[in-house]
């Protein structure tokens, strides 16, 4: 195991710590954030992740859930 410094700066770690090592620049990492968010289709897994759904949402709640968090102001900047 190799330890890597990452800097914290504007919320990034996500992006500056694993990003690079996947060879992955901030589109390619928020291409595969939002491609695998938008394949789950179960509230309960979105709340296990922290989004904010009801355990019985339908279809179009989860969607919704999805694009408020996609078109969230962090996840824009790339903070996580």
């Amino acid at each position: 195991m190799q330890r890597v410094p990452v800097s914290g700066l504007y919320n990034r770690c996500l992006y500056n710590a694993v990003g690079p090592r996947l060879g992955m620049d901030d589109a390619e990492m928020r291409t595969v954030i939002c491609d695998t968010l938008h394949s789950i289709d179960d509230a309960l897994t979105l709340a296990r992740y922290g989004l904010s759904v009801v355990p019985d949402a339908g279809a179009a709640e989860i969607a919704a859930t999805e694009k408020k968090y996609v078109d969230s102001p962090n996840t824009s900047a790339g903070a996580w």
